[in-house]
């Protein structure tokens, strides 16, 4: 069986900030502005808990950070625009 393909760090992160921003822009179509917050403070807790001690769990939480941080840009992008930034604010 052929060996795959070997990826550098840049391509690794690059597919890691589009998971994060899909995860956050999928999330920010169905969420409240209190779930938003709640989700936040719940990814906050998760990446805390989880710690960077071992390379996966450090992926892990690189993974929720990113996505706190994507959360937090599109809910600023939707305060910048208002309702008409069409992320499906409740």
């Amino acid at each position: 069986m052929p060996k795959p393909p070997m990826i550098d760090a840049a391509q690794f992160g690059a597919a890691l900030d589009a998971l994060c921003t899909t995860n956050a822009t999928l999330f920010m179509l169905l969420a409240s502005q209190e779930q938003s917050d709640a989700a936040l403070r719940l990814l906050a807790r998760v990446a805390d808990q989880m710690g960077t001690d071992d390379g996966l769990n450090a992926i892990r939480t690189h993974v929720v950070q990113q996505t706190a941080v994507a959360i937090r840009d599109l809910q600023a992008l939707n305060e910048a625009k208002g309702p008409a930034a069409g992320l499906g604010r409740n």
